[in-house]
């Protein structure tokens, strides 16, 4: 938050979206919510990547292999 705000001096953090590990925590985004008081939601990797046999569990912990993957395929 604090690099946010650093940022974005005077901007509103709208939204939390946890990725990794620690996102797959029983109910970690309710309490980063009630702590920050912003919508948080735990992000969800195959939104944007999907094929078969991928389970959807895992899907925080793919988030930086996934973006990364989909950063080198952009031109």
């Amino acid at each position: 938050m604090d690099y946010f705000y650093s940022r974005w001096p005077g901007e509103p953090v709208r939204k939390v979206v946890l990725t990794g590990g620690t996102a797959r925590l029983r109910n970690i985004a309710a309490l980063f919510a009630d702590e920050l008081n912003v919508p948080v939601e735990v992000g969800d990797t195959f939104r944007v990547v999907a094929g078969d046999g991928l389970d959807a569990s895992l899907a925080p912990v793919l988030a930086t292999a996934a973006g990364l993957a989909l950063r080198g395929a952009e031109p």
